[in-house]
């Protein structure tokens, strides 16, 4: 199985604000639109659900509802956040980092702060952590965010950045995910798995 980071632009305020916020119609609307998806990943998961994971849709009703969450089964919230990602955002180009192992992400990471980038670190991207409280997953999902502040501040400077060749495709993901969120104000949230 190849790993890969996938990244949403998105309004931060719509998706910090969906956590915790109670709100039955937004649960339902996201439930809805990704039932298939949900159906996939309790699939994919059935022998930890089994075990006492909570499926992925009561996942996400805990985050929006404010239930109570089990720290043994972080990867079902960190799965459930992104589905408020993809809910309010949008997915952004991954072709430089997708099919690729933590060494990648790693090596993006120093060839970007090698290169220029100071304003956002790019493993705070796929590590750094959501902006809202869930229980850290032991594995996977990898999550993390760049501020709509970082993103801005990011998107100034990338155009100074240079890397080997090597690196370019990945470089111009970036740069791509910046200019999608940078004049919307948006927020981008990754997740590696």
């Amino acid at each position: 199985m190849s790993y890969g980071l996938h990244v949403y632009s998105a309004d931060p305020a719509a998706v910090i604000g969906a956590v915790g916020s109670d709100d039955v119609k937004l649960r339902r609307m996201i439930g809805g639109r990704f039932k298939r998806d949900i159906q996939q990943s309790d699939e994919w998961f059935a022998s930890e659900i089994q075990a006492g994971a909570p499926p992925l849709y009561e996942a996400l009703r805990a985050l929006i509802h404010g239930g109570a969450l089990d720290d043994r089964y972080g990867f079902q919230y960190g799965y459930a956040f992104e589905l408020i990602c993809r809910h309010y955002g949008r997915f952004q180009p991954n072709d430089g980092v997708s099919a690729c192992r933590y060494s990648w992400i790693e090596a993006v990471d120093g060839a970007l702060t090698d290169g220029g980038l100071k304003a956002a670190d790019f493993m705070d991207l796929a590590f750094g952590g959501a902006p809202v409280r869930f229980p850290a997953p032991d594995d996977f999902p990898g999550t993390g965010t760049w501020s709509a502040e970082q993103v801005k501040a990011a998107q100034g400077e990338l155009a100074g950045v240079t890397v080997a060749s090597e690196f370019e495709e990945a470089l111009g993901n970036v740069r791509a995910w910046c200019a999608a969120a940078a004049p919307q104000g948006h927020a981008l949230f990754g997740f590696y798995y």
